[in-house]
């Protein structure tokens, strides 16, 4: 409805504050001044205050991480504001930690409110928790991730040997055997120092992590084998094939 209002009763300018504004409003008014004479009016004229600061929206929060083993992990999380305001986001990890509060993005610089970072967990179960937080302190809801952490597996173990053992020696032209066993592996790749960018048993069957392989070095070369799985990759097991003449014994009679 219409509000008056007094400001003065002297001949003058003013200035007046109005309290208590709806925000996104538009508003009329004119003045007014009584004298002897009567009341006399200004044109009206208008203003719209301000646009009210909506809340953010909520967050997605995922983990990079599959399997989910203890250790560092990786979260993604992105938000929104329905006022393109700059926003970051406050992570509560579930864990009894202090709460987590990122740098602030702007999505007008940035389209991508993506941002991603780690926290260390130990197995068990967690509710980790994320919110959006506006530059002038609205925040959304809080989205809840449900996180099971279970333990890490071992690193792989290799072994590596050649059907020529113990020295793994040829003659020129000659072939050997190269094979090798895994556990805790998921894939195994073979280099040699000659040719240290090359996978020389990426043509057998995909993620071959038990197998064998038939050689023929021109020189005397080392091999070096690795295996990777869940728990990391493992040390390279190292074998040597030498190449040249085999001793041969004369005997005089």
């Amino acid at each position: 409805g219409n509000k008056t209002i007094a400001v003065g009763t002297t001949i003058g300018a003013y200035n007046i504050n109005i309290p208590s504004l709806l925000c996104g409003t538009t508003y009329y008014y004119r003045g007014y001044a009584i004298n002897t004479s009567g009341t006399g009016y200004s044109n009206e004229d208008s203003f719209t205050s301000i646009a009210c600061n909506q809340p953010p929206d909520a967050p997605t929060i995922s983990v990079v991480e599959n399997p989910i083993y203890d250790g560092n992990l990786n979260f993604n999380v992105k938000g929104s504001d329905p006022d393109n305001d700059q926003i970051r986001y406050v992570i509560d990890w579930g864990d009894g930690s202090a709460l987590y509060n990122t740098s602030y993005i702007d999505p007008v610089v940035s389209a991508d409110t993506t941002i991603t970072t780690p926290h260390p967990y130990i197995p068990g179960t967690y509710n980790v928790k994320a919110l959006t937080q506006d530059i002038n302190g609205a925040d959304s809801v809080w989205t809840t991730l449900n996180l099971i952490v279970i333990v890490r597996p071992p690193v792989p173990t290799v072994t590596f040997t050649s059907n020529k053992p113990p020295f793994n020696q040829i003659n020129s032209g000659e072939q050997i055997i190269l094979s090798w066993t895994s556990k805790d592996a998921k894939s195994c790749e073979m280099k040699s120092n000659f040719i240290p960018l090359v996978n020389i048993i990426s043509s057998l069957a995909p993620n071959t992590t038990n197998g064998s392989i038939p050689l023929n070095p021109l020189k005397t070369t080392k091999y070096y084998l690795t295996c990777t799985g869940d728990g990391g990759t493992s040390d390279p097991a190292q074998l040597t094939v030498t190449v040249g003449k085999l001793n041969t014994e004369i005997t005089e009679f």
